[in-house]
């Protein structure tokens, strides 16, 4: 669709106007604000976007944390956080089911590494870890997202 292909290509920090401009463009449109919504949900995803949680904590949007497509799992503080996608706010949160024992320690090991990486090369960015453990609790999967985004609207560059 022509609306998500737009979405998608917004710049880091522009999204919000760039909404905006669809709407005026496509006002009347029934169908538009549900096509805006998903458009949302996917270049958060895809931009590993990082919202402020409501208690405080930085909650990144990722395939890895993602329950559905309106809440995310935060591992360090152990909550589920509902997700308004076009306003790209963090609406709740709920406490989360216990992580499995066997992947505590090596998620918050990689949690460590990954943080003292961004302080020393991404200032602003934020790094989560995730690890995954089936039934038989052994820790099968274990990933790292690093955000980081700089925006200068009066210079009009962004990265």
């Amino acid at each position: 669709h022509v609306v998500d292909g737009i979405i998608q290509q917004a710049p880091p920090g522009q999204l919000q106007h760039v909404v905006r401009c669809l709407k005026k463009i496509l006002k009347g449109n029934p169908h538009l604000d549900g096509i805006i919504r998903d458009a949302c949900h996917h270049y958060n995803v895809r931009n590993l976007i990082v919202l402020e949680g409501p208690r405080g904590t930085k909650v990144m949007l990722s395939r890895y944390n993602e329950i559905d497509s309106t809440h995310f799992l935060d591992p360090n503080g152990n909550t589920v956080i509902e997700v308004d996608h076009v306003k790209q706010v963090a609406l709740s949160s709920k406490e989360a089911a216990a992580e499995r024992e066997a992947a505590v320690g090596p998620r918050q090991l990689l949690q460590s590494l990954a943080d003292d990486y961004c302080k020393q090369h991404h200032v602003d960015g934020v790094a989560l870890a995730f690890a995954t453990t089936p039934e038989d609790g052994c820790v099968h999967n274990t990933v790292i997202c690093i955000s980081a985004a700089a925006c200068n609207r009066k210079s009009a560059w962004s990265g």
